[in-house]
């Protein structure tokens, strides 16, 4: 698809820590910050969360979700209400598609905003966080505004570090995966970006150990 090599500003919020953002209490405040990123692009948002019973192989679902706080309230607080459920509802991450993905797919048209929470529990670096993706011609007329919400949303999440880079959506420039689908090497190449030596040390003393 052509929109696949068009450009990107994206940044990770990233933090180490098991902050549990995907809970309603965690994320209620985010969610104003991200809510205004969202609202940059002109076509209507929606959500898709990739949540499951533990142990068991079907997703839960949601259905359809237009983006607003009463859906961003399903998909953190739906089958968590319950405590004895609660435990048993494994996270894997939310998207949020500006316009939605259906439509993306359906006409190839680019997507002007994308948001992931993504949660990666084994990971000793990339454990939670966000991954913003937001149009380059977009994220140049809204520079200001995108820099104080990043800024806002980094203040929220627990000991963050943030990275920054241009890239296309489709792999290239070292990158094998599509934005939706980066994986934890793909993070910590953008998070070793910031030029900080602790950080890329300890990425590298963590991957040697485990050779």
């Amino acid at each position: 698809m052509r929109w696949l090599a068009h450009k990107y500003q994206l940044w990770i919020v990233n933090t180490a820590s098991e902050s549990q953002l995907y809970l309603w209490d965690n994320w209620k405040q985010l969610f104003p910050w991200v809510d205004k990123l969202v609202s940059l692009s002109p076509a209507k948002a929606f959500i898709r969360s990739v949540q499951a019973i533990q142990h068991e192989n079907s997703r839960l679902g949601f259905g359809r979700m237009a983006w607003s706080r009463e859906n961003n309230e399903k998909w953190t607080k739906q089958y968590r209400e319950d405590e004895s459920a609660k435990l048993g509802v494994s996270f894997y991450c939310t998207e949020i598609w500006a316009p939605d993905w259906n439509q993306v797919d359906r006409t190839g048209i680019p997507p002007d905003i994308f948001v992931q929470l993504y949660n990666h529990p084994s990971s000793q670096i990339t454990r939670e966080g966000l991954i913003i993706a937001i149009a380059r011609s977009i994220a140049k007329e809204n520079a200001a505004a995108i820099e104080s919400a990043i800024a806002g949303i980094s203040k929220i999440i627990p000991h963050s570090i943030v990275g920054k880079i241009s890239r296309s959506w489709s792999p290239g420039s070292g990158f094998p995966n599509h934005i939706q689908d980066m994986n934890n090497w793909e993070l910590h190449k953008v998070l070793e970006g910031r030029n900080e030596p602790s950080l890329a040390h300890r990425i590298r003393s963590i991957f040697k150990g485990r050779q």
